[in-house]
């Protein structure tokens, strides 16, 4: 379930109302006024930081665009763009040269000089710039020191498995050679390395500090904008209907006090939610499904994306291990779609639930088998242990061989049945992916257009 944030004002606690014409969060109890771009910049932010430190890159870089589109100059929206751009988890790698070399500096370095009209404006990223300069000059030298060791190794292996004979300075002369040359490399290291560590220490303290947030102004006028209108949606916390303003891109519960951003519901949400599943962003895309059940209880494809979303999967898909915990998870999901699911839509998981069964006799087999491997491996140590300990006297080396073999010969009879049980379980498995698998072309097929 995706999380829901309330806004209460800061100064006294009291919900704040909605004041569309001055785009404020009005404080009716104390009189405080709030930026509202500034709350939703906020939790925007958090999200888009959140989304790249799973490296789910496509739903930060469409949150960061957001943001951008608003407000180009935007210092948090250009740089999380140009992490986007060159896949960087952190801001923080950015002042680790060894962590920013492995990722796509080139990508990041495009991003700023193409938006350069934009990012010219924060002495940040022309030290950015600076620096990844250097990281690719770094870059190098660590390729030039591990390419010198690796060549000078081979240039001895054919020396010395040459048909000819060589004198002992030939050697000599290869390894003085390695050595002048790596010391070398080493001085530029240790030089870049040092400039590195503080354009580093530069860049952190020219990151601009966030500004403030807070209004304080005479109490706003409480004026209906024309733009409100009941919608549809249904509040999650308590159950009441969102107020919606267009012309503000806000959906506000009157009752309790929750907002949310309109771009949440609307904009094709369902193909976001498959762009995120294919790409296995599958918080991202089970974060969008569950909003789609909100303006839609019984929406089949939203039912169906959070079950994938529960077993990993982009489509029903077979999985030859599973764990306990898979099949509960997943499990649970199939409950609820089949709880919200129209009665035309019930067949289709009840099919799921079938799936979940037969994985369930899968995970049963594994537990009876693997405690019987390792049983057999722990076995077949001993023997090897016992033939070695007792080799002098024969005859006690021999029975104690025989009677080992006998007792793995019967685990591994033991483990022979449950493996072919086990492999029926998995062709069940198949079947039902398969069933599923033909159920899906067929709605596809009654689909319009």
């Amino acid at each position: 379930m995706a999380k829901l944030t309330s806004y209460t004002c800061a100064k006294c606690g009291g919900v704040l109302n909605i004041d569309s014409d001055q785009e404020l969060f009005d404080c009716p109890f104390c009189g405080t006024n709030f930026d509202m771009v500034d709350f939703h910049r906020k939790d925007m932010l958090s999200e888009a930081e959140l989304s790249l430190k799973r490296m789910e890159f496509l739903s930060a870089n469409e949150r960061y665009t957001e943001m951008f589109n608003k407000n180009p100059n935007d210092f948090e929206a250009l740089r999380g763009l140009a992490l986007c751009a060159g896949k960087i988890p952190s801001k923080d790698d950015l002042t680790n040269p060894k962590r920013l070399i492995k990722h796509d500096m080139e990508k990041t370095e495009s991003f700023i000089k193409k938006n350069s009209e934009y990012c010219s404006g924060y002495p940040y990223f022309k030290k950015l710039l600076e620096i990844i300069s250097l990281c690719r000059k770094y870059k190098n030298l660590l390729k030039i020191k591990a390419g010198v060791k690796s060549v000078t190794q081979l240039r001895i292996r054919r020396l010395g498995n040459g048909d000819g004979l060589y004198e002992k300075n030939e050697f000599a002369k290869i390894a003085n050679y390695e050595r002048v040359t790596v010391d070398n490399t080493n001085k530029k290291l240790i030089d870049i390395e040092a400039e590195l560590s503080e354009s580093c220490l530069e860049l952190e303290n020219l990151e601009p500090s966030a500004s403030n947030s807070v209004q304080y102004s005479v109490n706003s006028v409480n004026n209906e904008s024309a733009s409100v209108t009941v919608s549809n949606i249904i509040c999650i916390k308590c159950g009441g209907q969102l107020v919606m303003d267009d012309k503000r891109k806000l959906c506000e519960c009157r009752s309790c006090g929750v907002a949310y951003g309109t771009s949440l519901f609307f904009g094709v949400p369902n193909r976001k939610a498959k762009e995120a599943l294919l790409k296995k962003e599958f918080n991202e895309a089970d974060q969008r499904y569950s909003y789609m059940l909100m303006l839609d209880p019984h929406d089949f494809e939203a039912l169906r994306g959070r079950v994938n979303c529960a077993a990993k999967w982009t489509c029903v898909n077979y999985n030859a291990e599973v764990t306990s915990f898979w099949i509960n998870n997943v499990r649970s999901r199939v409950e609820y779609a089949y709880e919200k699911a129209l009665d035309s839509d019930k067949p289709y998981f009840v099919k799921y639930r079938e799936l979940v069964e037969a994985y369930g006799k899968v995970l049963e087999q594994d537990n009876r088998i693997k405690p019987l491997i390792r049983k057999s491996k722990e076995l077949n140590v001993k023997k090897s242990n016992i033939v070695a300990d007792i080799e002098p006297d024969e005859n006690v080396c021999l029975y104690a061989h025989k009677t080992i073999d006998k007792t793995i010969h019967d685990v591994d009879n033991q483990i022979t049945p449950l493996k072919m049980k086990k492999n029926e379980c998995l062709e069940s498995v198949k079947a039902i992916c398969h069933e599923i698998s033909e159920m899906d072309k067929e709605r596809l097929l009654k689909m319009p257009g």
